[in-house]
């Protein structure tokens, strides 16, 4: 039983991995392991402008498992706990707009292909931040 990986991607928050089972003889088939990925933006804008107003991992996050995030803040204060993947943090500590400033992201996942993450990093809140799309 030969394995053969085709690609290996290490990147401070995405670790990704291809792989496929070549059966005895050379025929390529046999099994595939899904391929995970999971990224998350380091800064969100929840000023109500429909851009950018919720954190959340970037949709080209794919075949996660088992995840387990939150937010905290600068005291270390738990101020959003995500349900799963698909869920957003909406810039709000208990229904109260956060300030403007950093907060951090904890996050521990698990891929199909039985990647582990272990994901710390600053996001920044961005409120009186406006996107200009007109004029360019």
């Amino acid at each position: 039983m030969r394995l053969l990986f085709l690609l290996i991607l290490i990147n401070v928050s995405i670790v990704s991995a291809y792989a496929q089972h070549t059966p005895e003889g050379g025929e390529e088939g046999g099994d595939t392991v899904r391929v995970s990925k999971l990224e998350f933006p380091n800064a969100f804008s929840p000023n109500g402008d429909g851009i950018n107003d919720t954190y959340r991992a970037k949709p080209t996050s794919q075949n996660i498992l088992e995840f387990k995030a939150f937010i905290f803040n600068r005291w270390g204060k738990i101020i959003f706990r995500f349900k799963d993947i698909t869920d957003e943090w909406d810039g709000t500590d208990n229904g109260t707009p956060v300030k403007d400033g950093v907060y951090f992201l904890s996050c521990e996942a698990k891929g199909a292909d039985k990647v582990e993450y272990k994901i710390r990093k600053d996001i920044n809140v961005l409120r009186g931040y406006r996107e200009i799309t007109e004029g360019y």
